[in-house]
């Protein structure tokens, strides 16, 4: 039986606001999104996290998409702990204020959603967090010329959990519905 995530995931900057410090990020892979109306994503998360704590306090969080501009400080972020160190200042990273919640967002991340926490789902190794999307910023320098997000330019990091690895997207193969168009 299989044991493990064999899928590999986009990697995420989860921020949370703290009272101690701007506030702290921690790195994360496990994320999903389970409704378009209201938009609705979920990440995981042990309950030993620091951010943990603070999601559970404040019942809000940023999600952050990181480039490989900034691989190495979306790394530091998953490997340190918020509780003994500011993790803005020493991975260099920019918090910037966010539109809707108190949590801070990260400039140097093009993809930022401000999250507000609907539920906790336990399980017995990690927690599925949901919140609402209340607010979404994208950089214009990530959008083609049709609106959408263009992955080249953006850049995102795909992590597999079970690798301990990261990867970058390749190109664009084909769009949805190929099969079914008239040639």
């Amino acid at each position: 039986m299989l044991r493990e995530s064999p899928v590999p995931m986009p990697v995420v900057l989860l921020t949370v606001k703290d009272e101690e410090k701007i506030g702290n990020i921690t790195t994360l892979i496990w994320i999903g999104f389970f409704s378009e109306e209201p938009l609705t994503l979920g990440v995981t998360l042990k309950k030993k996290r620091y951010s943990y704590k603070l999601i559970e306090k404040y019942r809000e969080f940023g999600i952050n998409i990181p480039t490989l501009d900034i691989i190495k400080a979306v790394d530091y972020c998953g490997y340190t702990t918020g509780k003994k160190i500011d993790k803005f200042r020493e991975s260099g990273l920019t918090p910037v204020l966010a539109h809707s919640i108190s949590a801070p967002m990260i400039k140097e991340c093009p993809i930022r959603l401000e999250c507000r926490l609907d539920e906790i789902k336990e399980f017995t190794d990690h927690d599925v967090i949901i919140g609402e999307v209340v607010y979404s910023h994208i950089e214009p320098g990530v959008i083609d010329t049709t609106g959408k997000i263009d992955f080249n330019k953006l850049r995102p990091i795909i992590g597999n959990y079970h690798q301990v690895s990261y990867y970058e997207i390749g190109d664009l193969v084909e769009y949805w519905g190929f099969s079914r168009r008239q040639t």
